[in-house]
């Protein structure tokens, strides 16, 4: 089989985690990891709302701060 990328197994049957790095968690600061095939990483971030950035980097820290960004 030729398998999609992420994707390996004599069937294609295994999918790499792409939230797992090295024993680490690909997101900062408790957002959230899901693996996704939209993104060309492979994985997306969902971050608390005081946070911001693909990997959830960038602390927005208050309120003020959050509606400043929008």
């Amino acid at each position: 089989c030729i398998c999609a990328p992420g994707t390996s197994g004599e069937y294609c049957e295994t999918v790499e985690d792409y939230c797992e790095f090295e024993g680490n968690r690909r997101c900062s600061n408790t957002g959230t990891c899901s693996n996704s095939n939209l993104t060309i990483r492979g994985f997306e971030c969902s971050c608390e709302w005081e946070y911001r950035g693909a990997d959830c980097e960038i602390h927005v820290g208050s309120m003020q701060g959050f509606l400043q960004i929008f």
